[in-house]
């Protein structure tokens, strides 16, 4: 037959035991061993993208300089040999405004002749036909417009960069 004592001590168990649980599915618990694992995967100078506006504290806070920034892998681009340095931002633009520089030489000759034409008091030249055989002079064509810029910006997503 239990006893008081038989009781007492199965309580006790009992109360060290739910404790126990407790504090081993708690959600600081889990963080605990969760940080403890990531700071064995990833090195001291990771970075990482949240989608949140905060980083969760801890050893980890907000790369501050890589804000409004596209990432891109470091190293030497296979394509025009440019050099992305790691650590180091570069000078890129979300839009632009092209100059005459930034087109391709283009021009266009309209070709045409004049037949004269002889009024009292002086005469005057027409035009006759355009291009084909027998023209003789030219006009040019000018193109442009207002030089606005445009976006060049990819369609994005946001994410905070966080880094320890």
């Amino acid at each position: 037959m239990a006893t008081v004592k038989d009781a007492a001590i199965g309580g006790i168990i009992g109360s060290v035991a739910t404790v126990i649980v407790g504090v081993i599915f708690s959600s600081a618990t889990a963080n605990f061993f969760l940080g403890i694992a990531v700071s064995k995967l990833l090195p001291s100078n990771a970075v990482i993208l949240v989608n949140g506006s905060d980083c969760g504290g801890g050893d980890w806070s907000k790369l501050d300089q890589a804000a409004g920034r596209f990432f891109v892998a470091a190293g030497q681009a296979s394509v025009d040999n440019d050099t992305f340095k790691a650590g180091f931002p570069g000078p890129g633009k979300s839009s632009v405004v092209l100059s005459k520089d930034n087109i391709p030489s283009l021009s266009f000759a309209i070709t045409y002749t004049t037949s004269g034409f002889d009024v009292q008091n002086g005469g005057y030249q027409i035009m006759r036909s355009l291009g084909g055989a027998g023209t003789n002079q030219s006009f040019g064509l000018p193109l442009g417009g207002s030089a606005a810029s445009f976006s060049i910006t990819p369609p994005w997503y946001g994410l905070t960069p966080c880094h320890r």
